[in-house]
């Protein structure tokens, strides 16, 4: 859900791989009298057009980097890597606000 969400506020780019889509849950099952438990999905997500989303799909990355065990057993995170590349990039066009600061507050009366 968080990269869906991430993507649905704008907040930036998504980096890596589809997620697995695995977004149905179970929940509020009773215990069997020998202590075991049976459950099935009873809840999934849908979006506010009331379409389900990212169950069986995933979520796609904006921009495809692979990982591969290779690469975190040499201490090397490709996803991490590139999406740094990426901001550090962003960060020479970004339009940042100049603020001002606020006049001090009064706090006696």
């Amino acid at each position: 859900m968080m990269p869906y969400m991430f993507r649905f506020k704008g907040l930036g780019k998504l980096v890596g791989r589809t997620t697995m889509g695995i977004l149905v849950g179970i929940s509020g099952y009773p215990p069997l009298l020998d202590g075991g438990r049976i459950t099935s999905p009873n809840f999934g997500v849908y979006d506010l057009k009331g379409n389900w989303i990212i169950e069986n799909e995933g979520v796609a990355p904006d921009i495809f980097v692979e990982q591969l065990p290779k690469d975190l057993l040499e201490g090397r995170d490709p996803q991490l890597e590139r999406t740094v590349k990426i901001l550090l990039e962003e960060m020479k066009t970004y339009p940042y606000k100049n603020l001002q600061k606020p006049a001090d507050p009064i706090r006696v009366n």
